[in-house]
């Protein structure tokens, strides 16, 4: 019967060592995932697309201006292939 109640006794002290650590390191990494997985705005593809933002460099020149006539942009006009 001792030996029972010792066997007990040693499941529930490595069960508070051990298993209440566990959990709480588990519930924490699931709320940090939680709030990390959040975006902080909304997307709005229409908006945000990287072919408005290149047509938006091309208009302003800002590609040619840092790198020079020589980087491609892709197609031009007969009136931009004077210039």
């Amino acid at each position: 019967r001792n030996t029972a109640l010792a066997s007990i006794a040693i499941v529930g002290d490595v069960a508070t060592r051990w298993a209440v650590p566990a959990v709480v390191a588990a519930v924490s990494a699931a709320a940090i995932k939680w709030r990390l997985d959040r975006p902080s705005r909304p997307y709005d593809a229409s908006a945000n697309s990287v072919g408005r933002e290149y047509d938006a460099w091309t208009r302003e020149g800002i590609l040619e201006h840092y790198w020079g006539e020589h980087i491609h942009l892709g197609w031009y006009t007969d009136e931009e292939l004077k210039r």
